[in-house]
């Protein structure tokens, strides 16, 4: 496997899931838990990153093929899924803020106008600037977040494989430590997001065909949820992945 390109790793990784034995088993739990966070959201959600992190352990710190682990102990898989899922929120929280500035911006693009009508009915030329700004300022924000949901979906995959690496959550955040992996392995993360995009294109249009159809738009949001559950078991997997052929690349160079 040393010598293999990423790209091939990524391949032969793709039908992982369904060569275990007990696939139909541990496949159908997973679906369970992730029809559960409809109705308790937290711990399902935990639970489900605390058995990606179970994959992600297999690949990097044991450095074998990625399986489907068996579905015990879950107060650990809970605690480990609350690491995992942590990192990922803070890393995203620039994110959130960039968004909800965003929906200020178009607020007052809508709201601010409505002060400045006149007895007549039209709008003051004040109030059209607002609205001008309003606009302008929310498509600025928006495409601020859509390069900065690049940049955290980059450096994400390092820092939760470090994370699972060195079994700590601290870990994810000790830039430095990780960093290094990031710029050998940078085409390897980037391949990762990529696939991800074309997981969830392909997950749209699945769900775009149900929707057109009467009968099986009642399967709709059950698709949803398990194609939920196979783009979060996927999108780990290939992070493990990317991190462990960034360390391989680091450690051939030194």
């Amino acid at each position: 496997m040393a010598s293999t390109s990423f790209f091939d790793e990524l391949l032969h990784s793709i039908a992982f899931p369904f060569k275990d034995s007990d696939w139909v088993k541990k496949l159908a739990i997973g679906f369970g838990l992730t029809l559960a966070i409809s109705i308790v959201p937290i711990i399902p959600t935990l639970l489900i990153a605390g058995y990606c992190q179970r994959i992600m352990k297999q690949i990097i710190i044991e450095d074998g093929e990625p399986y489907l682990p068996e579905w015990v102990n879950w107060g650990a898989m809970l605690s480990e899924g609350l690491k995992l899922w942590g990192a990922g929120i803070i890393f995203v929280l620039p994110l959130f803020l960039l968004i909800f500035i965003a929906l200020v911006f178009m607020l007052l693009a809508v709201a601010g106008p409505v002060f400045f009508i006149r007895s007549n009915g039209t709008i003051a030329p004040a109030g059209s600037i607002i609205f001008l700004a309003g606009i302008g300022l929310f498509i600025v924000m928006m495409s601020l977040v859509s390069l900065l949901s690049l940049a955290i979906n980059l450096i994400q995959g390092p820092a939760i494989g470090h994370l699972v690496a060195k079994d700590s959550f601290s870990a994810a955040f000790r830039v430095g430590e990780w960093w290094p992996i990031l710029k050998k392995g940078f085409g390897a993360f980037l391949t990762v997001i990529i696939s991800t995009i074309v997981l969830f294109g392909l997950a749209f249009f699945a769900i775009q065909i149900l929707s057109i159809t009467i009968i099986l738009i009642f399967l709709l949001p059950f698709l949803f949820l398990f194609l939920t559950f196979f783009i979060n078991l996927y999108t780990y997997t290939f992070y493990a992945l990317a991190y462990r052929y960034g360390r391989r690349k680091l450690s051939d160079a030194s």
